[in-house]
């Protein structure tokens, strides 16, 4: 299994890739084509408040929620995505500006979930049901059947 602790790690292509940009800008809201469409995103969860809330207090509540981030990204595995999603990303982008996010796009990767893919092929594990084999290296954690998951498995 990947070894992070954001699923933004895999579509930037690293874990590395992450940091860098974690390091740079904190403050980062993500978006994806997944999240986009079936996710959740700031204008998405202000349309669902107002009903329930009223237009002033379901923006008193995403006040609460969003007026610590500074950036908001679109991040994509390819250019054809970037360009299908990017009206409606923007649309977001103009809701943020409330809370002073900039807004940037992000051509991501798919390595992170290719070297997942190649090192499940490449596994050769004991066929034993003992779970004594249990590996970890920068990228991946690798746990037999009926092995156990440690959240300090995933401490750097």
């Amino acid at each position: 299994m990947p070894r992070v602790d954001d699923c933004i790690a895999l579509l930037l292509g690293s874990h590395r890739a992450y940091l860098r940009e974690f390091e740079a800008e904190p403050g980062t809201y993500w978006l994806s084509k997944g999240w986009l469409e079936s996710g959740s995103h700031p204008l998405k969860e202000y349309n669902e408040y107002v009903p329930r809330y009223g237009p002033e207090q379901a923006m008193w509540i995403m006040d609460q929620q969003y007026q610590h981030y500074r950036r908001l990204v679109f991040v994509a595995h390819s250019q054809d995505d970037l360009d299908a999603f990017h009206p409606q990303a923007q649309e977001i982008a103009r809701f943020c500006q409330r809370w002073g996010m900039r807004y940037q796009e992000i051509l991501g990767s798919d390595s992170y979930l290719r070297r997942l893919v190649d090192l499940i092929q490449s596994a050769k594990l004991p066929h034993d049901d003992s779970a004594t084999l249990h590996q970890r290296n920068d990228d991946f954690l690798v746990v037999p059947p009926g092995g156990e998951i440690r959240q300090e498995d995933f401490m750097r």
